[in-house]
């Protein structure tokens, strides 16, 4: 676990998740799949509605595209951290399967997940679920696929966040691949509990740590109550 002050974790992602998770009772929203993309009108910072622009560190370069016959998220990184996020309300015990399409086109050389000091990657997918519990899917330069980070920060916010290492390394730079996890399944191996409602979605980008540049592109992200072949 990193201390707060050097914890990859940022000010805004605490207030995030405090602001979106009022505790357990929340009213979920109806059963059926979930599709949070990036087609929605672009504000002055070029982000689609719903989701709104967190700036750690640095400075953002968030841009959408038109890739793979969709809309897409670039989103280049040089020495900054930085995301872009959504409050949701989905019932993943409805549709737990989450699917995805993500591109790197460039990770930060020496960042890895396992020191809060290298902890750095073009692309992470953040899930925060009500009772403050975040799943985290990152794309690691250096640690292995199946590395399990612990990140959770103690009183006073109590947040409790695990990092899953889903890709790795240069194999597939350069091509979209598609994704699939059982959000359900990784809930229950992670926090020995049942997940309540999904309550926000973060895509987010780390090169600030190591100084270095990184890039990628994230597609459309679904929920759905599909196979999972994780």
């Amino acid at each position: 676990m990193h201390i707060w002050g050097s914890s990859p974790v940022s000010l805004a992602l605490l207030v995030w998740l405090c602001a979106l998770i009022p505790g357990r009772g929340t009213e979920a929203a109806p059963p059926g799949a979930a599709v949070f993309d990036f087609a929605g009108p672009v504000n002055a910072q070029g982000i689609p509605a719903p989701w709104e622009l967190k700036v750690k560190s640095g400075k953002a370069q968030v841009a959408i595209v038109e890739d793979t016959q969709t809309k897409a998220l670039h989103l280049p990184c040089r020495e900054a951290s930085f995301a872009v996020e959504q409050a949701t309300n989905a019932e993943v015990q409805r549709a737990p399967v989450l699917t995805w399409l993500w591109k790197a086109v460039r990770l930060p050389p020496r960042g890895d997940v396992r020191s809060g000091k290298t902890d750095d990657q073009a692309l992470q997918l953040l899930l925060a679920f009500d009772g403050k519990k975040v799943l985290s899917y990152v794309w690691g330069t250096q640690a292995p696929v199946g590395t399990v980070v612990d990140d959770s920060i103690g009183w006073p916010v109590n947040v409790t966040l695990k990092v899953l290492v889903v890709q790795s390394g240069e194999a597939d730079v350069g091509r979209w691949v598609t994704m699939t996890r059982n959000v359900v399944d990784d809930y229950r191996r992670f926090f020995q509990e049942e997940p309540g409602p999904l309550k926000g979605i973060r895509v987010q980008s780390n090169c600030q740590h190591t100084d270095a540049e990184a890039e990628g592109y994230m597609g459309p992200i679904h929920l759905s109550a599909g196979s999972s072949t994780q």
